[in-house]
């Protein structure tokens, strides 16, 4: 995430849960893409943001070539 804020959430029984604010510089999603789980929250854009994307596979990669 490089600017702007996203809501972390989670939804259960018609209730919403807010479990964190992210702002820039920031990650978000990150342990279910080294674990290979689906992710079980959700997010939302609160104000302008510019999120960058990479495929969970070149991130993958990059740990296993980057390994001490």
């Amino acid at each position: 995430m490089t600017n702007g804020s996203v809501k972390i959430f989670a939804t259960h029984a018609e209730r919403e849960t807010t479990l964190e604010i992210v702002r820039p510089p920031n990650t978000f999603i990150v342990a279910s893409v080294v674990l290979k789980h689906i992710y079980l929250k959700s997010a939302r854009i609160l104000e302008p943001a510019k999120i960058l994307t990479i495929p969970a596979i070149l991130i993958r990669k990059a740990m296993v070539h980057q390994a001490v």
